[in-house]
């Protein structure tokens, strides 16, 4: 479905965010973040999700200000007490290293207190004080005004806060000039964890005072650029696009190694996060320098998607309208023929299944000229918010349904069964293999968004196919599978209905694989949830049929009251009589409504569909073999008459009843036989 990601949408920006948490809020351990699939959350905590702050607490989470519970929760909402304070002061402070358990000149703060280092260097930056009486109460919970006062002395703001005006005020007067509380829900009372967290994270991009000068002539001044997050805890935030890694680059193939990437034109090593799936795309990303592992590249620790100067458009490829070179024109919903157009900037980026491809022709995303080709997800960036698109991102994939996978000296190849008419199997790749020895070959394979060895590939998978056409591949395998009757065949629309539910048929589908309402099918789901290929429940053959009895309304002796009903005998269930469905499907020799022009008939239009149909002549019912479907009211939604019955169903019958019938009288004399009549 259509949706618009527009700038400063924090949803938005979670979803997309990529976290390595570090050092802990007090003596509690770090929460290891895993490497989620894209789409997915990428929080150090579990309880974080809800919170306006989410952003800010991973971010401090992974620069090592901050972390949660052992327990993997950060308890947002809970107060901070002021050892913890203490703590999160030293590390801003770019302290950290100094804290030593010991002695403080505090009663109520003993060597063996988990925060004794901590409590002993912040009271000697003058920042958190004891209460005058030797006590600090290490345990007490800080209030919002204390918070930022404690914040605006970090950052060398004390003394003109206090020209200002008196406490609070002077203090509040002087974060509202700094931008410290910028976006803050401020508070009057104790301040969360969550609200603390916002607070630290403004203030990291604050340019800082320095006290310069001694004595009469000593004075504080700030440097442009000079702030904590820079100079104390030695991180460089980073703000750009995303142009190259191991697999791309904005221009083409990628030249780096499996753990680097390039924001601009400087490279990074991308740590534990998945930044370089990203080329393309302007992102915040934050950066440390560690020597033990190399004197001048820095490795992220952490990123999210630029969503505060650039908006985003999500769209499906299903919700393309038309597109030309130049323009994209884009259905407003599912529910509307209204369509929105996107012009394509002259020189715009394009990257074509993760690789810079600036000749692709994006007229190929017009419906009336893909080919065999599937238009997947299309993710446009509209820098400017004008409607001009700079950057388009284009997933464009084949299907394959796997019949067998081969294994073939170091490597494999897999055959699929045909789906583009020529009644010979497919092949995954076209030629050769997938030669797992060849170090230039950049093979993933997923299923629910993990990879997952090639060896679990299994028969009737369903494998969305992307390639750069030369040694990058991704296989997309799902097993996704619904089994049930068909109820419906909604042929305008292109949907199968199966245990009242709809599915699309994907373009690929043959013909011959759409089943017939009445069968017993499995649907097997490619990754966009479509209809790829159906296979038929062999162990509901024999049950498929029925024998249709009679037929009336408001009771099957009468003709012309309200309600229809239709009396059948089945082998499963024997007599049983059953109302129609608000809408009705019916079928001959295969061909669904053929009198109807797709279009199910209603309870106003029954008597004619009935009649076209053969099940009534001259309001009364004609006795025959038919195939029906009911939804989950049991009510019938879809006949099939002129059906055949196979012989293998007859053999099975005989078989199984050790009786020999005409096909003629087969059908009554199995229903009947099987209720004892």
């Amino acid at each position: 479905m259509f949706k618009k990601l527009w700038a400063l949408m924090l949803a938005v920006a979670m979803l997309l965010t990529c976290v390595v948490p570090m050092a802990a809020f007090a003596e509690e351990s770090a929460i290891t973040a895993s490497a989620d699939a894209v789409g997915t959350v990428k929080s150090a905590f579990s309880d974080v999700a809800e919170s306006p702050y989410i952003s800010e607490i991973n971010l401090l989470n992974a620069i090592s200000v901050l972390a949660g519970d052992p327990g993997g929760t950060f308890r947002p909402t809970d107060t901070i007490s002021r050892a913890e304070m203490a703590a999160i002061i030293v590390r801003i402070s770019g302290m950290e290293a100094s804290v030593a358990a010991g002695e403080t000149e505090f009663e109520d703060v003993p060597s063996s207190h988990w925060a004794s280092g901590y409590i002993k260097i912040a009271s000697s930056l003058d920042v958190i004080n004891g209460d005058g009486n030797g006590k600090f109460r290490p345990d007490d919970d800080v209030t919002y005004n204390e918070a930022v006062k404690m914040l605006v002395c970090v950052l060398g703001y004390g003394v003109k806060a206090v020209e200002v005006g008196p406490w609070p005020t002077g203090y509040l007067v002087t974060a509202d000039d700094l931008k410290l509380n910028d976006e803050v829900l401020v508070q009057t009372g104790k301040a969360s964890r969550e609200t603390v967290a916002k607070l630290v994270a403004n203030s990291l991009d604050i340019d800082y005072l320095e006290k310069v000068g001694f004595g009469d002539k000593d004075r504080w001044v700030a440097t442009a650029g000079k702030t904590l997050l820079s100079e104390k805890l030695k991180v460089t935030k980073v703000e750009d696009i995303v142009t190259e890694s191991s697999l791309t680059s904005t221009v083409g193939t990628g030249a780096l190694r499996n753990h680097e990437v390039k924001i601009n034109d400087i490279r990074y090593y991308v740590g534990e996060t998945d930044i370089a799936k990203y080329v393309g795309y302007p992102v915040v990303a934050y950066a440390k320098l560690d020597k033990s592992v190399d004197k001048e590249v820095s490795t992220i620790v952490y990123y999210e998607l630029d969503t505060e100067n650039v908006a985003y458009i999500e769209i499906d490829g299903d919700d393309i309208h038309s597109a030309t070179s130049s323009v994209i024109n884009v259905f407003e919903s599912e529910e509307s023929a209204k369509t929105k157009k996107y012009q394509i900037a002259p020189g715009a980026l394009k990257i074509v299944n993760n690789v810079g491809n600036m000749g692709y022709d994006l007229s190929l995303l017009d419906p009336n000229n893909r080919g065999n080709n599937v238009i997947g997800e299309v993710i446009m960036i509209d820098k400017d918010e004008d409607d001009v698109v700079e950057t388009i991102f284009v997933s464009v994939t084949q299907t394959y349904v796997v019949s067998s996978l081969r294994k073939a000296n170091n490597g494999f190849y897999i055959l699929a069964y045909d789906l583009d008419g020529d009644s010979s199997n497919d092949r995954l790749p076209a030629t050769g293999k997938f030669d797992l020895e060849d170090i230039t070959l950049k093979l993933t394979i997923e299923k629910d968004g993990k990879e997952i060895p090639y060896t679990d590939i299994q028969e009737y998978n369903v494998i969305s196919y992307t390639t750069d056409g030369n040694n990058i591949h991704k296989l997309v395998v799902s097993d996704e599978t619904v089994t049930g009757k068909v109820e419906k065949i909604l042929t305008t629309t292109g949907k199968i209905v199966v245990e009242g539910n709809e599915y699309e048929y994907a373009d690929v589908l043959p013909q011959s694989k759409k089943g017939n309402v009445g069968d017993a099918l499995t649907l097997h789901l490619d990754q966009f949830g479509k209809v790829a290929y159906t296979t038929k429940d062999s162990s509901s053959v024999a049950d498929d049929y029925a024998y249709m009895i009679g037929l009336g309304q408001d009771g099957l002796g009468t003709i012309n009251a309200n309600e229809w009903q239709i009396k059948v005998y089945t082998k499963e269930d024997g007599a049983q009589v059953l109302s129609f469905a608000d809408n009705v499907s019916f079928i001959n020799n295969g061909v669904t409504n053929s009198n109807n022009s797709g279009n199910p008939y209603n309870e106003q239009t029954l008597a004619t569909g009935l009649t076209s149909y053969g099940l009534l002549s001259s309001g009364v019912a004609v006795p025959q073999v038919v195939k029906f479907a009911t939804n989950s009211e049991g009510k019938v939604t879809a006949i099939e008459t002129a059906v055949t019955i196979p012989s293998s169903v007859v053999q099975q019958h005989r078989q199984t009843n050790r009786l020999q019938y005409s096909e003629e009288t087969f059908m009554m004399v199995m229903v009947l036989s099987s209720m004892h009549i």
